[in-house]
């Protein structure tokens, strides 16, 4: 999958990097130690050197992404998983690298950025974009809700991740609303709940079909 899409996984690499190059324009305008943890009141609580920013950040980024990429060309049951939902899953790295480096240094130039709530807003939307692909996917090791029970039975796996989908795509949406109603308290539950769902349902789906 990865050979057969290569030339978008490399457009991956280079968007994951861009803020690496914004940041060599911005070095003379930038402090010696920048920002890049924020709390929920959007305030810094965090610093890290210029130089870590600059590089540290998307190089870390990109390491990541080739992580998941190995993970999923060594994935035995990388068949399985649908091209679409590969395309998708591939550029979410990409884009927390821009969201998170180009924040930093939109905030620390004196910009007015409001970081929580693009980042609350980014992971509503993923939820959604992901509940979407995940009935896609047939059983595999990398994409979708990899129980033990889910991936010894093909029945069950479908049935976990089709109500997984359906639990990510009202997930993002209550994470959105909430976001907007600046309700910040209620994302960990919500992500929470939404994950725990249909991992406790793949295991009572086991046990009900264990016994019949």
């Amino acid at each position: 999958m990865i050979k057969k899409n290569k030339f978008l996984v490399i457009a991956t690499f280079v968007v994951t990097l861009m803020p690496l190059f914004v940041g060599l324009i911005l070095w003379n305008r930038l402090p010696d130690m920048i920002a890049t943890h924020f709390n929920m009141n959007n305030e810094p609580d965090g610093w890290t050197s210029k130089a870590g920013t600059v590089f540290g950040i998307p190089v870390f980024m990109c390491a990541m992404q080739a992580f998941c990429l190995w993970a999923t060309s060594a994935d035995p049951r990388k068949k399985n998983i649908s091209e679409k939902a590969f395309k998708i899953v591939i550029w979410i790295i990409p884009a927390c690298s821009l969201i998170v480096c180009v924040a930093s240094y939109g905030m620390t130039l004196g910009l007015s950025i409001d970081l929580g709530t693009i980042v609350c807003l980014f992971l509503g939307i993923l939820f959604i974009v992901l509940g979407n692909i995940m009935p896609k996917n047939q059983d595999n090791f990398t994409f979708g809700i990899k129980t033990p029970w889910a991936l010894s039975d093909p029945d069950n796996w479908n049935f976990s991740n089709r109500l997984a989908g359906y639990c990510f795509v009202i997930g993002g949406i209550l994470i959105i609303l909430v976001t907007l109603l600046r309700k910040p308290v209620l994302l960990f539950p919500i992500v929470i709940i939404i994950a725990l769902i249909p991992i406790v349902a793949s295991y009572v789906y086991y046990l009900k079909h264990k016994e019949m």
